[in-house]
């Protein structure tokens, strides 16, 4: 389903007995994800799940909504911006290869290091073990709670 149809299918504009099912089943997975999300989230508030420090400013970069906000770039900006920096991105994977995006900030970031690593606590770790970063910038990272942020920035 192209983003067309996606958006037209969740407005309420898309209708018939296949679109109201479609809509009931997403209803229902939010349902279901929603409260998976709270329960991590009140684990990590409760203590029971552990948030990792690190010797180094961390700072989030990441998004509310889906796509097309300028993560990307605005990550691309703090490297040029800040020195003894290091991107902590996890390199979504299309089938066996990582997708362009480590790429593009390798090549747009050189004077910083690139980690690919969906553990981003071990991957922050090592970076610091091999590279010495002060400031690691973690891209997409509000999902992960894991690892101690000391600075979240939102693009809409």
């Amino acid at each position: 389903m192209d983003q067309k149809a996606y958006r037209k299918l969740i407005s309420g504009r898309s209708i018939g007995l296949g679109a109201a099912v479609l809509r009931f089943l997403l209803a229902a997975a939010e349902i279901v994800y929603s409260g998976i999300i709270s329960l991590r989230n009140l684990l990590y508030w409760l203590g029971l799940l552990r948030i990792h420090c690190i010797d180094a400013t961390v700072i989030s970069v990441g998004n509310i909504t889906t796509g097309g906000t300028g993560k990307t770039p605005l990550v691309i900006w703090l490297c040029k911006e800040i020195s003894d920096c290091a991107i902590l991105t996890r390199g979504y994977k299309t089938t066996q290869n990582y997708t362009d995006e480590p790429a593009i900030l390798k090549q747009s970031c050189p004077d910083a290091k690139v980690i690919i690593n969906p553990n981003r606590v071990e991957g922050a770790k090592q970076a610091l073990k091999d590279h010495n970063a002060k400031v690691f910038i973690m891209d997409d990272g509000f999902q992960h709670r894991r690892l101690a942020r000391d600075l979240d920035i939102v693009t809409i």
